[in-house]
C-alpha cells in the first residue's frame, strides 16, 4: 500500500490529478524554457551530458572507495520553466543511467503516479500535467512519472515532525520578513554614512570598489583587477590565489566584444528564428534583464539558458552574420570551465587581507566587520545563506549581535556629533523573527540529514550504485556537505 504526502493538500493534488486525466482534455502550449541548477555529489563515472539551456551543472565530486552516485537536483517549486527542464534533464538521465528510485523531500514512501497511464492516454496525461505543472501544483519529476517512457520509483525521503515545524517556522519568517529587511536597510544606510566619515582615502575608495561589485556595477573580472592592484599595492602575496589567475582569460575575452553590438545581434538573431521558438525565447526573457553581461557577483542561470538555448537554436554556420554575439557564447563556455567555488573563496580571502591592511583603527575595523555581517543577515532572513556564513554567523554571536551593531553605531552618531536622524532604535519583531530563522535552518539541516540516511537506506536495501535526489535550492549545500563526508 502506497505511503501518501504528509499535506493534505497534496494528497487531494494527487486524486485531483487523476480526476482531471479522467475527466478532462486541456489543450497545450509551447512552456518556456530555464536552465535548473544541477549539482553531482560524486563523480565516479556519468554517461550523460546535459544542454546547457536545460540544466546548470554546478559541481561534482568524488571520494576514494565510495561506490555510490547521488545527483542532486534543484526543485523550481512553482517556477513553470524550471520544472519542465528539470524533467528534460530528468528524462536524460534516465536514458543513459541506470537509476530506478528518484528520492524527493516533503513526502514519504512511495508516492509514484505512474499507475495512471493504464488507465489514461498519453495525450491526455501530458495535457493535464502541463497544465497543473503551469499552475504549480506539479513537480517536473511527478510530471516525467507520469508522462515520460521511463519506469521509476518517486520514493520521499521526508521525515513528517520535521517538515511540519519547518513549514510552521518559514510562514512565521515570512510574515515578519519585509518588516525586519526594511529594518537591516536603515542600518546599513547609517553604517553607509558613518564610513565617509570615519574610514581613512585609501580604505573608503576600496570600499566603493567593493560596493559597486556587490551592486553588479562591474564585473568579476573587473572586480578582480581591483582586487589584484590594491593587493600589489599593499604587498600582500599572491602566488596563493590560483583560481583567480584564471579570470585573466576571461578579461581578455570580454575586452574583445563589442557587448552592444552583441546585443542587437541577439535580437536579430532571434528575428530569424520560427516565430514558435522566437516566443519561447521571449518568455524565458521576460523572467529576467537578457542583453548580454560580463560575469558578475551574481549567477543569473536564467540569462545564461536563454543563451544557450539561442545558441542551440542557431545554425553555427551563421556565426558570420552575428560575430560579436559568437564570441559571447564563447565567452560563457569559457566561464563555466573555470572553478566557481574556487573562485569565490579566493575572492573572498583576498577581501579581508585587502580590508584588514587598510583599515588602520578599531572603528574603522568594526565598520567593515558589520557592514560584511549585515550581509549576511540579510541573507539568514531570506533564506539564502551559505553555510560559510551561517558558520560565521554562529561563532561570532556577538559581533552579529543587533544590539551590538546598533550601540556601536549610535555610539559614532553622538562622536561625530553628525547624522542625528540615523540613529538606529531597536526593532521589536527582530529578536522572535531572528530566532525563528535560526530555528529554521537547524531544521533544514536536520531533515537534510534524514534524506541523506533514508536515501542511502533504500539503495542499500536495493543493492543500487545510482540515484537521484530532488530539493530545495536552500538544501543544496548542506546535501553537498552532507554526502562529501559519507
Amino acid at each position: 500500500m502506497k505511503k501518501s504526502r504528509y499535506s493534505v493538500q497534496l494528497r487531494s493534488l494527487s486524486l485531483a490529478v487523476a480526476a482531471c486525466f479522467l475527466l478532462q482534455q486541456v489543450a497545450t502550449a509551447s512552456p518556456s524554457v530555464g536552465p535548473i541548477s544541477f549539482g553531482l555529489s560524486s563523480k565516479p563515472k556519468i554517461n550523460f551530458s546535459l544542454p546547457e539551456s536545460v540544466a546548470a551543472i554546478g559541481d561534482a565530486y568524488h571520494r576514494a572507495g565510495n561506490q555510490k552516485t547521488v545527483i542532486l537536483m534543484q526543485d523550481a517549486y512553482t517556477n513553470e520553466s524550471g520544472q519542465l527542464n528539470l524533467a528534460k534533464a530528468l528524462n536524460i538521465i534516465l536514458e543513459k543511467e541506470k537509476i530506478s528510485h528518484v528520492f524527493t523531500e516533503a513526502g514519504h514512501g512511495d508516492n509514484s503516479l505512474s499507475y495512471v497511464k493504464d488507465h489514461v492516454s498519453e495525450k491526455t496525461r501530458e495535457a493535464v500535467s502541463l497544465s497543473f505543472i503551469r499552475k504549480g501544483l506539479l513537480q517536473g519529476s511527478e510530471y516525467l512519472n507520469i508522462t515520460g517512457h521511463h519506469d521509476f520509483v518517486l520514493w520521499g525521503v521526508e521525515d513528517k515532525g520535521l517538515y511540519q515545524k519547518a513549514i510552521e517556522t518559514y510562514k512565521t519568517i515570512a510574515d515578519e520578513r519585509d518588516k525586519v529587511l526594511t529594518y537591516l536597510a536603515k542600518v546599513d544606510k547609517t553604517i553607509y554614512a558613518l564610513k565617509e566619515r570615519t574610514f581613512n582615502e585609501d580604505l573608503l575608495g576600496f570600499d566603493k570598489k567593493h560596493q559597486t561589485y556587490l551592486k553588479e556595477e562591474i564585473s568579476l573580472t573587473d572586480y578582480f583587477e581591483v582586487l589584484n592592484q590594491k593587493a600589489k599595492e599593499l604587498n600582500i602575496p599572491l602566488k596563493k590565489f590560483k583560481h583567480l589567475k584564471h579570470l585573466h582569460h576571461l578579461k581578455n575575452l570580454e575586452a574583445s566584444i563589442d557587448f552592444n553590438k552583441a546585443n542587437h545581434e541577439q535580437a536579430e538573431a532571434l528575428k530569424s528564428l520560427p516565430q514558435g521558438m522566437q516566443e519561447v525565447l521571449l518568455k524565458l526573457a521576460k523572467s529576467e534583464d537578457h542583453s548580454p553581461l560580463k560575469l558578475t557577483s551574481q549567477k543569473h542561470q536564467t540569462r545564461k539558458g536563454y543563451y544557450a538555448l539561442l545558441e542551440e537554436q542557431l545554425a553555427g554556420d551563421i556565426a558570420g552574420e552575428y560575430p560579436e554575439l559568437f564570441k559571447y557564447f564563447e565567452y560563457l563556455k569559457s566561464a563555466k570551465k573555470i572553478d566557481a567555488e574556487g573562485i569565490l573563496k579566493e575572492q573572498k580571502d583576498l577581501e579581508t587581507l585587502v580590508f584588514k591592511a587598510l583599515a588602520k583603527h578599531e572603528d574603522e575595523r568594526l565598520l567593515v566587520l558589520y557592514a560584511r555581517n549585515l550581509r549576511y543577515l540579510k541573507n539568514l532572513f531570506e533564506l539564502k545563506i551559505t553555510p560559510e556564513e551561517y558558520e560565521a554567523y554562529q561563532k561570532d554571536a556577538v559581533h552579529f549581535d543587533i544590539r551590538v551593531i546598533t550601540g556601536f553605531l549610535n555610539k559614532k552618531i553622538m562622536e561625530l556629533e553628525k547624522y542625528y536622524e540615523r540613529a538606529i532604535f531597536l526593532n521589536e519583531d527582530y529578536s522572535e523573527t531572528i530566532r525563528q530563522a535560526e530555528k529554521f535552518y537547524d531544521l533544514t539541516y536536520k531533515r537534510d540529514r534524514v534524506f541523506v540516511e533514508r536515501m542511502i537506506q533504500k539503495m542499500d536495501e536495493n543493492k543500487e550504485k545510482k540515484a537521484v535526489l530532488v530539493t530545495g535550492g536552500y538544501h543544496t549545500p548542506n546535501l553537498k556537505d552532507l554526502l562529501k563526508r559519507r
